[in-house]
């Protein structure tokens, strides 16, 4: 898992837990087997995610999904 600039090894019992507003994080499977996990959060009407590394946010309302290039210098 690639947190912030860190990357930290999880396995099978491990909980991560990021509060709104967290550090950004990526969950990438570097094993030959199937990655299985549970991602819990909430559903609400409006919800913006940044992508900093893309440069990018995903702005989600009402059920529709739009990919935005972030301004300069954020």
């Amino acid at each position: 898992m690639e947190i912030a600039e860190e990357t930290v090894e999880v396995g099978a019992g491990d909980f991560v837990g990021f509060p709104v507003g967290g550090p950004a994080h990526q969950m990438t499977n570097v094993s030959d087997r199937d990655l299985v996990y549970l991602m819990i959060g909430e559903r609400r009407r409006r919800d913006v995610t940044v992508y900093p590394r893309l440069g990018q946010r995903m702005v989600k309302e009402d059920g529709q999904r739009r990919i935005e290039e972030l301004p300069e210098g954020c």
